[in-house]
């Protein structure tokens, strides 16, 4: 599965994403998951032997190294963000059903990044 990884602002840190398949593992267990430097603009990463059925993409640009979203003093994101449908959730990350697309082992999926 190619993942594109659009709105990368910066070279700094790397990109962590991550593919669930339940809402039970989401954010939390990902069935694959990768880290790949981060670069200005697209990045393009693949995820292999993925099998067609439903899925979830989060993408973090971890630009410290922590493997973790990092907030400010009230709870707004330091580092950039990114699910797949473009789905943004409300004082928090998206439900798992607002994500969900189905893979069928041909097109790359696009995500697009957030920052603010």
């Amino acid at each position: 599965m190619e993942v594109a990884i659009e709105g990368v602002k910066g070279a700094n840190g790397s990109l962590i994403v991550g593919l669930f398949s339940t809402a039970d593992d989401f954010l939390k267990k990902p069935v694959a998951s990768i880290r790949h430097p981060a670069n200005e603009g697209t990045v393009r990463v693949v995820l292999s032997g993925i099998p067609s059925g439903d899925y979830a993409i989060s993408v973090l640009h971890d630009l410290n190294s922590n493997e973790k979203m990092d907030t400010n003093f009230v709870g707004i994101p330091k580092e950039g963000f990114g699910f797949s449908n473009d789905a943004m959730g409300f004082m928090g990350p998206p439900h798992f059903k607002r994500c969900i697309f189905h893979w069928a082992g041909r097109d790359s999926v696009v995500i697009r990044m957030h920052y603010f």
